[in-house]
């Protein structure tokens, strides 16, 4: 459009501005604004839009609105050229936005920033991130503007994720560093809020899951963190505001998960009580193995991502080998581990983590392991020294309750799976193992019981006098493991050991009695631990070790 013809429609739209009804006056100020617009100099935005904000406060809602409508069409107009003005021209927004409350004005400002935007997408990005933790209404309400489109949403959470890149952080990081990644998990969580259709998610999520649990282990006990940007006019005192920086990155986490995958899933995870757990640095594994279950059916958990969860495990941070090790642990009972290329690193991986110097890591070392029969069967035998050898310390080196409970489990699992292939370490087992028969905690002499009893399974020939020997020595205990005050653990029947079934029992008669009859008051007898228990009723447990044949 030239001059001459600008101002011809100028003249008429002066004309129009004299009109009585205030629908016709805005409509005329916006086409006004359209056509000067062009000719604005882009220098004097930033100036012109502080001016103009300033007086929108004090204007009528019409003149107001009418003010909103210039500044998108400047912006519109000259947003290439505005680049070096992105800090300055947000600082302005952001500093009126909460005076800025009617609902045209403020969808004026926040179509504006949307437009700013998409001329310079990283700029206003990285401006927003500076803006103080946990986000403000007003905050929150810019970045969903952003997300105004699914595919434009997309390209923006890329640039999110960019940001949650940990893996030059350590524990000695200060907590302004830590600002920007917690600061891209708040904005991603607003962003994908706004997805229309979680489909467009799909290709992306694998990386975003893995990033945002990243984020969740790193923040997990972290006090909230300070801005990085130079936004002077926020002091430490502003900074350091109630929030809990955990909670924001598994709300962030939930929120992918339902529009990702699905929102059953992540009902299911809070119904577990899984983001409790995730949050308290006690029983945060335990947290990381709900929410591995949880992903793994979903087909997130793609070889990318476990080669991430494989550096998470040597990583040097100790937060983070946690999460690792508890995610590995899940997935070591997948089939997606039989691959070789993985499986080999995995397990030497594990062989380190047996040994760390944080219990919760170890114990969640042993539980992957024990998983790796489940998960690669075919593959156990091969790999069965190492991690025999490495589950009998975890059982037996005296450590805390919880990791030789682990190793118990674990090793009971392998055996199982094993069986006769074993080798000669169950004799080492048999042996080590009757020493935690009368053990106090509840969880470990359930453990040692159960894998007693799998080692009935695992015998040669050769080594079944050996075994009658164990048992004939731990007779006592087991008897009185029978009664034993926690009726889970009494659940764990000696009979289970294949010692005291019926080929291995004789008929046991008690005084005055020719022998135990088959049935009692026309029921059958149970088999099993049953008669032993059947013989302590009739108080002749201690005629029995004479009869075995042992």
């Amino acid at each position: 459009m030239g001059m001459d013809a600008a101002e011809k429609e100028l003249r008429g739209i002066r004309e129009e501005l004299k009109a009585s009804t205030p629908e016709t006056v805005l409509a005329a100020s916006s086409r006004m604004a359209k056509v000067l617009g062009k000719y604005f100099p882009s220098s004097q935005t930033h100036e012109f839009m502080e001016t103009l904000l300033n007086g929108m406060l004090r204007a009528s809602p019409t003149c107001a609105t009418a003010g909103g409508h210039w500044l998108l069409s400047i912006i519109k107009e000259h947003g290439e050229a505005l680049l070096e003005e992105v800090p300055d021209i947000l600082g302005t927004i952001m500093m009126h936005m909460p005076a800025i409350q009617e609902g045209c004005m403020k969808s004026c400002l926040l179509e504006a920033v949307a437009s700013l935007a998409g001329f310079h997408v990283e700029a206003v990005t990285s401006s927003l991130l500076c803006r103080p933790l946990p986000m403000d209404s007003d905050t929150s309400e810019l970045w969903r503007a952003m997300g105004g489109g699914d595919d434009f949403s997309i390209h923006v959470l890329h640039l999110l994720l960019a940001k949650l890149d940990h893996r030059a952080e350590t524990e000695s990081s200060s907590l302004t560093a830590a600002f920007e990644p917690l600061a891209a998990t708040c904005a991603a969580l607003e962003i994908i809020s706004t997805l229309q259709c979680g489909q467009v998610l799909r290709d992306m999520l694998p990386a975003m899951l893995r990033a945002l649990v990243e984020q969740t282990s790193h923040t997990m006990g972290q006090k909230m963190p300070a801005p990085s940007g130079s936004l002077s006019s926020i002091t430490d005192g502003q900074v350091h505001v109630v929030g809990n920086p955990c909670r924001l990155s598994m709300e962030a986490l939930a929120c992918a998960i339902s529009k990702g995958i699905g929102e059953s899933v992540a009902a299911s995870l809070c119904k577990e009580g899984t983001w409790p757990l995730l949050e308290c640095p006690e029983t945060h594994h335990e947290g990381v193995c709900h929410l591995a279950r949880a992903l793994l059916p979903s087909g997130m958990v793609t070889p990318n991502f476990i080669k991430e969860i494989l550096k998470w495990v040597r990583a040097g941070s100790p937060k983070l080998r946690l999460t690792g090790t508890a995610f590995l642990s899940q997935l070591m009972s997948d089939p997606s581990i039989q691959d070789e290329e993985l499986l080999n690193p995995a397990l030497l991986l594990l062989a380190e983590r047996a040994k760390d110097g944080n219990y919760a890591v170890r114990q969640m070392a042993a539980r992957a392991l024990g998983n790796v029969a489940h998960g690669a069967p075919e593959q156990l035998k091969h790999h069965r020294t190492l991690i025999l050898d490495t589950l009998v310390q975890a059982s037996f080196v005296p450590s805390s309750d919880k990791l030789m409970t682990e190793g118990m489990i674990s090793l009971a699992k392998v055996l199982s799976q094993l069986g006769t292939s074993t080798g000669p370490v169950i004799l080492a087992v048999g042996t080590h193992v009757r020493a935690f028969f009368d053990h106090k905690d509840d969880a470990l002499r359930k453990a040692s019981f159960a894998l007693f009893a799998t080692l009935a399974g695992c015998l040669r020939k050769r080594w079944h006098t050996w075994y009658k020997t164990q048992v004939r020595q731990s007779w006592a205990a087991l008897l009185l493991h029978l009664q034993d005050p926690n009726k889970e653990v009494a659940k764990v029947r000696a009979g289970d050991t294949g010692v005291l079934s019926p080929p291995q029992v004789s008929p046991v008669q008690p005084q005055g009695s020719s022998a135990i009859p088959a049935s009692c008051g026309g029921h059958p007898l149970p088999t099993g631990a049953a008669p032993c228990r059947h013989l302590l009723e009739l108080g002749a447990a201690s005629q029995v070790q004479g009869r075995l044949h042992i």
